[in-house]
C-alpha cells in the first residue's frame, strides 16, 4: 500500500481554495481537504516584510498523487510562488486511513 501524506497549501482566497479542492476531489487525487480561513501570514517578498491574510488548506492523499496535485495547484493558483508542502502521515486510525485509501485508490 502507498504512503499516506498530508499536503499543506496556502490560497489567496476562499473561492480559489474551494475551486481547486473541488477539482482535486473530482479527479480522485485527494481524499479530503480542510480549509482554515484567514490565516495571518508574514514573509519577505521583494526585500519587504509583508503581512497578509490567506487561506490555509490541508489535504490528505497517497504519496504517488503528490506530483499531480502539485502540478494542478500550480496551474490554477494565483500566486507567483505557491506554498505546497507534503508531510508523511506515520500513523492513524486504521478505519480512517482505509477510507482515505478507498477515495483515491482507482486513480
Amino acid at each position: 500500500m502507498d504512503d499516506y501524506i498530508q499536503i499543506q497549501w496556502t490560497a489567496a482566497n476562499l473561492d480559489e481554495a474551494r475551486d481547486i479542492i473541488e477539482f482535486l476531489l473530482e479527479e480522485k487525487l485527494i481524499s479530503c481537504a480542510s480549509i482554515i480561513p484567514l490565516v495571518e501570514s508574514w514573509y519577505v517578498w521583494e526585500n519587504e516584510v509583508v503581512c497578509g491574510q490567506e487561506i490555509k488548506v490541508l489535504m490528505k492523499t497517497l504519496s504517488h498523487h503528490y506530483k499531480s496535485v502539485e502540478s494542478l495547484i500550480r496551474k490554477k493558483h494565483s500566486y507567483e510562488i505557491a506554498e505546497i508542502l507534503s508531510f508523511s502521515i506515520r500513523d492513524g486510525n486504521d478505519k480512517y486511513l482505509k477510507w482515505m485509501y478507498d477515495q483515491v485508490m482507482d486513480k
